[in-house]
């Protein structure tokens, strides 16, 4: 009995030190990694293009985010994808960065994308804000979700959009994920856009 509640503390204990070290990294860095969330086709693709005064990313009819997108800045416009499989890197023209993020150019994450990061020069990120585009929760896709939910810990702050009064409803069980921390030291800050 000892020995097994010795090595659970010792499991929470690395558990702990490995995020005391991420939060090391990231406030070496100067960053605040800034997720815009929210139930499918909320806007939050379009709201991170509003916000940087441009196109960056793809938005449509259907639900479009597939993969998790962080957009920091960057003196030139550049896109790099992180695939799943070994974290090999590949830099690719703007232009075609919907043949990876979205669920019309890759069904499935059949291309095994794990992220994407595109620097862009924008003011808003200069200082440090790191804006993410998530999949929706709530997706037709249910892999989509389960990206989002995954994701979730890397975040330092949330910007939750969603419509009040949607033709199917606003489902705030779809929300509990992120506006319920899973730990009292993890607690990151949300708030609500609403169209």
């Amino acid at each position: 009995m000892l020995c097994s509640q010795w090595k659970s503390r010792r499991v929470a204990t690395k558990g702990i030190r490995d995020r005391l070290l991420a939060l090391e990294k990231k406030l070496a860095a100067g960053q605040l990694h800034l997720a815009v969330l929210g139930q499918m086709k909320r806007g939050e693709s379009s709201f991170i293009n509003a916000l940087l005064g441009a196109e960056i990313l793809p938005t449509g009819v259907l639900p479009v985010t597939a993969i998790i997108t962080e957009i920091r800045y960057g003196p030139v416009t550049d896109a790099t994808i992180i695939y799943a499989t070994g974290g090999l890197r590949e830099s690719i023209a703007m232009n075609t960065l919907a043949d990876y993020i979205t669920e019309d150019g890759n069904p499935g994450n059949r291309k095994q994308v794990g992220s994407v990061e595109i620097a862009y020069p924008s003011s808003f990120l200069e200082g440090g804000v790191v804006l993410i585009d998530t999949p929706g929760i709530g997706s037709t896709h249910a892999h989509n979700t389960q990206t989002t939910e995954g994701y979730l810990e890397q975040i330092d702050a949330g910007i939750v959009a969603f419509f009040l009064f949607a033709g199917f409803g606003f489902r705030l069980k779809a929300f509990s994920v992120i506006l319920t921390p899973t730990t009292e030291q993890n607690t990151p800050t949300t708030a609500m856009m609403m169209s």
